[in-house]
């Protein structure tokens, strides 16, 4: 059948892509939470907007509503758009994350050009070279920034 040769075809590219944008994602999550702690101790959940809490615990109560146990924080439930929202926050941009991207429209514009290629990879769709290659250097250049951060502080 040719279910076999389609996953030997997409494979090799879509774990290397998957293994990548979970790689960004943890070291986005693990940003926000520093920073949230930083800036508002005990309350570091506070870091995200009210709006995005409400979709994340949405979706923390529906897994606990269906039994699945769940030592994670509401950063485990944030959607990839809303790492946009929570850095791009008036209040955030100015108190935390300016001071770790170049500005607000190179963030915007590296989360941007992931997404897409992230929902292809998390969808099963095939993604091309091309794709796996601007995934490759805009998570990169994003996690340099992250990871920049805490050498300067």
């Amino acid at each position: 059948s040719d279910i076999p040769s389609f996953l030997e075809k997409t494979r090799p590219s879509s774990e290397l892509a998957s293994s990548i944008i979970n790689g960004l994602e943890v070291s986005l999550r693990n940003m926000l939470r520093e920073e949230g702690r930083k800036r508002l101790g005990d309350n570091y959940i506070d870091i995200i907007p009210s709006n995005v809490q409400t979709s994340a615990r949405r979706k923390l109560v529906n897994e606990v509503n269906e039994s699945i146990p769940s030592n994670e924080d509401l950063f485990s439930y944030l959607e990839f758009s809303d790492y946009t929202k929570i850095i791009l926050d008036e209040n955030n941009w100015y108190c935390s994350f300016s001071n770790v991207f170049p500005s607000k429209e190179w963030i915007k514009i590296k989360l941007n050009e992931i997404k897409p290629i992230r929902n292809s990879v998390f969808h099963s769709r095939r993604i091309t070279k091309d794709q796996l290659e601007r995934l490759r250097l805009n998570s990169a250049d994003i996690i340099n920034k992250v990871e920049g951060r805490t050498r300067k502080s």
